[in-house]
């Protein structure tokens, strides 16, 4: 104890600013304290609460972005897939329209040949219509200048007959 007052403590003073200190804690535990404790209860919760909205927000665009991957390749390969068929259709198309052309072709150059054929044959009868008048013309005409007729008829008929 001496050790003490040697110090300079008072036991005095001591004891009565013991008292005062625990009247102070009693007061602020009474009114202030259980305030001051709930208030900074209810702002960890807070802070917990925004975490773990944060997380679960974090969570949520992590998720949306691995959509937004999956919408894109497949819209990636549903636009391959329309492209690969459009250019398969347009082949068909393509393979469709030349064959109708040919055919329309062939169609048009044997009607061409049949014309031809048609115009020859016209042509054919009408020189042989055409021979046949110069050759009556030429018999009558030989006839009239009195010429040895049958023999002259006969070559006439002949080389009528031959064309």
């Amino acid at each position: 104890m001496e050790l003490l007052t040697a110090l300079g403590v008072d036991w005095k003073t001591f004891i009565a600013q013991l008292v005062n200190f625990l009247i102070l804690y009693w007061i602020l535990r009474k009114f202030a304290l259980g305030k001051i404790i709930g208030f900074i209860q209810k702002r960890q919760d807070e802070i917990d609460s925004g975490v773990k909205n944060a997380q679960l927000a974090q969570q949520a665009l992590d998720q949306a972005k691995t959509q937004q991957e999956e919408i894109l390749t497949n819209a990636r390969k549903k636009a391959k897939n329309i492209i690969s068929e459009a250019k398969q259709l347009g082949q068909i198309q393509e393979e469709k329209i030349v064959q109708e052309a040919k055919e329309k072709a062939k169609k048009i150059i044997n009607s061409g040949e049949r014309q031809v054929k048609v115009a020859k044959e016209k042509m054919i009868l009408e020189a042989k219509s055409e021979l046949t008048d110069i050759i009556t013309i030429g018999l009558k005409n030989l006839i009239v200048e009195k010429k040895d007729s049958s023999k002259i008829s006969r070559q006439y008929l002949e080389s009528g007959m031959k064309a």
